[in-house]
């Protein structure tokens, strides 16, 4: 299963104005609905048994997507900084909020995201390009919250499977001092190169 993204808009415009705001469901280890199948992608026991243990964990919460519209701005703002706020000063000793505010507008109004929620209730935002060569996992926010209940891994776990399917590798990259890199390595990603901020990553099919 894909995690479709909408079409962006050409005039310059809110890409998501007028979207529809039903979430579609996808399947979460650890909440109710089937997971994906694990022995699809994944390449070693070691992330089988990753997969499945997530999988064990029985939630009380549904996951689903949705379209972002422009309504999620502020959400996704705050979201944004309460996930990245204590990793950024990690690396770089310092918060600036205008700053701060500057990326997260620049990232959010140029790309095409899909706001995630459990129950009905925002836990996130993702966004995903299917280009012509890979899967590229361009943003993955998750709310300090709601972290660590899998839902990270099935989206990571999903973008796998579409880019499995294409047979094309999938790639992202991450802050130097941000966790999410020990999730990647523990699903088979490897370290393809670094820039002055960030680590990249690949795995291919």
């Amino acid at each position: 299963m894909t995690l479709g993204v909408p079409t962006s808009s050409e005039n310059g415009t809110y890409p998501y104005q007028g979207a529809r705001d039903s979430y579609r469901h996808l399947p979460l280890p650890g909440c109710r609905g089937t997971a994906i199948g694990t022995s699809q992608w994944c390449k070693t026991g070691a992330e089988s048994r990753y997969l499945a243990s997530l999988t064990a964990m029985q939630a009380d919460h549904e996951l689903s997507q949705r379209p972002a519209v422009l309504a999620d701005l502020e959400w996704a703002r705050q979201t944004h900084h309460a996930a990245y706020r204590a990793v950024v000063q990690r690396q770089f000793g310092a918060w600036d909020e205008a700053q701060q505010d500057h990326f997260f507008a620049n990232d959010w109004l140029g790309g095409e995201f899909q706001l995630i929620a459990c129950a009905g209730v925002p836990c996130g935002y993702v966004s995903i390009e299917e280009r012509p060569g890979d899967v590229h996992v361009r943003e993955l926010v998750i709310a300090p919250a709601f972290q660590g209940r899998g839902i990270g891994t099935t989206v990571i776990a999903n973008a796998i499977e579409t880019a499995r399917q294409r047979q094309v590798p999938v790639v992202l990259g991450t802050l130097h001092e941000n966790m999410a890199a020990n999730l990647y390595r523990r699903l088979g990603f490897v370290e393809v190169g670094q820039t002055d901020s960030h680590t990249l990553f690949r795995l291919d099919p």
